[in-house]
């Protein structure tokens, strides 16, 4: 007896086929396709929409196994932009491995990036993606819905408002080991100020300082709290979000060093990225789109949690000049 077209996923005589199927094809799980077909909604025609959770951008309530269980910044602006005719009906499914993937040595990829390239153009990747060189000989990117720039998270006692004052307080810079921002700024190289930064970037990731790694940017931040005269690198929408929802003892002083813009990512002959831009440009001109990064990130200057008075200038642009030297005393503890 085989599987017919409308019959549902979850019946107990086709579970096994079922299974095959989502192995072979990495297509939708079974909950969510029965879901969709109960719905009288064929999955062939919905778009999937692969990320990772970070509690930044993606949330998870519940068992995952349905669109509504996802909340935060990312599915937030996905329904606006559906609301917009920028996407057509869409089901939110975690990434493979919940990372955002590399290509490994045989070829193959891993994470969200096999579920985009291995989608047959059914698959849009959304999460923290950097545009990155890595990543643009194989999808195509949308235009950005946020610029991300290297911040350094400290403690507001301090009263600091610049990296440079952070650096004559003699305070000890900490990084996440193997996070996409410290890749990015070493693979930049040189040019203005990210060499220095990237020098810095090389002393944190010398065998020598690998006490200054830590694991998460959770890690790191409570870290941060704990500790005397300690900071976290990392990039400015996470740091954002944390230091208005989470840690109202903490602040952010935010660098001139652009690690890249956070972008979704397409098969390259997907036709839906033409709409989806032109939804993006529309959330930006009448502005949309700030005002949902205010609303779910966090407005710079406030703090949901805690009785820490904040001010606006509390979190402050940094302006490096070009060839200003990085004291190596950020390293010493």
């Amino acid at each position: 007896m085989s599987r017919s077209k409308g019959t549902t996923c979850g019946a107990t005589s086709f579970k096994w086929v079922c299974l095959a199927v989502f192995v072979a094809a990495n297509s939708f799980p079974c909950d969510a396709d029965s879901a969709l077909k109960a719905k009288g909604m064929a999955a062939q025609h919905i778009t999937r929409i692969s990320t990772i959770l970070s509690p930044a951008f993606v949330r998870m309530r519940g068992s995952g196994r349905e669109t509504s269980d996802y909340d935060g910044f990312i599915p937030e602006l996905l329904k606006s932009l559906k609301e917009r005719r920028g996407l057509n009906d869409y089901v939110i499914v975690r990434a493979t491995d919940d990372v955002i993937g590399e290509k490994r040595p045989n070829g193959n990829w891993t994470g969200l990036m096999f579920d985009v390239i291995t989608g047959n153009r059914k698959v849009i990747g959304a999460g923290p993606i950097l545009n990155n060189k890595t990543y643009e000989s194989y999808v195509k990117f949308s235009n950005p819905w946020a610029s991300v720039h290297l911040t350094v998270v400290v403690k507001r006692i301090y009263n600091v408002t610049t990296l440079w004052e952070a650096l004559d307080r003699q305070m000890t810079i900490i990084a996440v080991r193997d996070s996409p921002e410290l890749a990015e700024v070493q693979n930049k190289g040189s040019g203005d100020t990210s060499i220095n930064l990237s020098n810095l970037l090389r002393r944190l990731t010398d065998n020598k300082n690998n006490g200054l790694l830590v694991e998460t940017a959770l890690e790191g931040l409570r870290y941060v709290e704990s500790e005397e005269k300690y900071g976290l690198l990392m990039n400015s929408e996470e740091a954002r979000y944390y230091v208005t929802h989470e840690f109202c003892s903490l602040q952010a002083v935010e660098t001139f060093h652009d690690l890249g813009k956070y972008v979704f990512v397409l098969d390259p002959e997907d036709m839906a990225l033409n709409k989806l831009n032109d939804a993006l440009n529309r959330m930006k001109a009448d502005a949309s789109l700030d005002q949902l990064r205010d609303k779910e990130l966090g407005i710079p200057g406030t703090c949901s949690r805690g009785s820490v008075p904040f001010r606006p200038e509390d979190i402050v642009t940094l302006l490096v000049a070009a060839g200003t030297v990085i004291s190596v005393r950020i390293l010493q503890s």
